[in-house]
């Protein structure tokens, strides 16, 4: 029977942290301040998925 390690803590820390870091991924659409502002409801969708998806 294999044995599996369980990940560490840090590691989905780590991950959720760099989510964070850009919640709308790395769209070009949202690159800058003019084009979030731009594309707000896509960007406010988009930050939406990720914050439900590490709730």
């Amino acid at each position: 029977m294999e044995e599996r390690q369980a990940e560490h803590p840090f590691t989905q820390f780590e991950s959720a942290l760099k989510r964070l870091q850009k919640p709308a991924g790395n769209d070009p659409r949202f690159a800058t301040f003019d084009l979030i502002r731009q594309n707000s409801e896509s960007f406010l969708l988009a930050c939406n998925e990720t914050f439900k998806e590490l709730h």
